[in-house]
């Protein structure tokens, strides 16, 4: 994903361009798309969520190869590996598994089989961020917010986020309703709530808490 030149880079966020012309070519790739997929996930834990710095090139690596399966992409993946696909598809997966011979993984593999280790990528982005987010004193949260408002970016990192657990639901076949870590109870409207800082009941802001 890193070996893309500049000029024809696409955004880690920017949606797929797979159109129904390229099915038989997937079909017939199956496991170029299924093995590469099932190996990042298991590793991509290892990579760097915890530092300020590191986070944003880090998402971006998984954004950029989830971008890639679509809901188009997953469903003719899904209709292959779970034997529903019609008779052309059929054929060329059956053609591409004989090609790959002893190097062909078990026909029985699904997607489903890779929801641990998808679920463990979620619950390690979402806890890092979540701590580092918990570890800003008030000036962090303060230049961070004004920094957001001033660069149009306000919510960007929550929306990313919940963007990304959208994926992961249906490419891994989650329930609707799963959540990466309990909901925090929010805060009241103010300007400690638009700055981060929680307030009291009084309504005065939470403030010894972050010093």
């Amino acid at each position: 994903v890193e070996y893309y030149p500049a000029y024809v880079k696409p955004k880690p966020t920017s949606p797929s361009t797979y159109s129904s012309q390229w099915e038989a070519y997937v079909v017939a790739n199956l496991n170029l798309y299924t093995v590469p997929l099932a190996i990042f996930l298991k590793r991509a834990r290892e990579l760097d969520f915890s530092s300020t710095n590191e986070y944003p090139r880090s998402l971006a690596l998984v954004q950029r190869v989830l971008r890639v399966f679509s809901k188009q992409v997953v469903t003719v993946l899904n209709s292959v590996l779970n034997r529903r696909a019609d008779a052309l598809s059929a054929s060329l997966a059956t053609m591409h598994r004989d090609n790959l011979k002893a190097f062909c993984p078990p026909s029985s593999w699904t997607l489903a089989d890779c929801q641990l280790d998808a679920t463990n990528l979620l619950e390690e982005v979402f806890s890092q961020y979540q701590k580092r987010k918990n570890e800003m004193d008030i000036f962090d949260r303060i230049d961070a917010r004004l920094n957001a408002l001033f660069s149009g970016k306000i919510g960007s990192d929550e929306t990313a986020l919940q963007s990304l657990l959208s994926q992961v639901r249906y490419l891994m076949h989650l329930p609707q309703d799963y959540q990466v870590l309990p909901e925090e109870p929010k805060s009241s409207r103010g300007w400690g709530s638009f700055l981060g800082l929680g307030s009291r009941k009084d309504g005065s802001l939470l403030v010894e808490n972050l010093l």
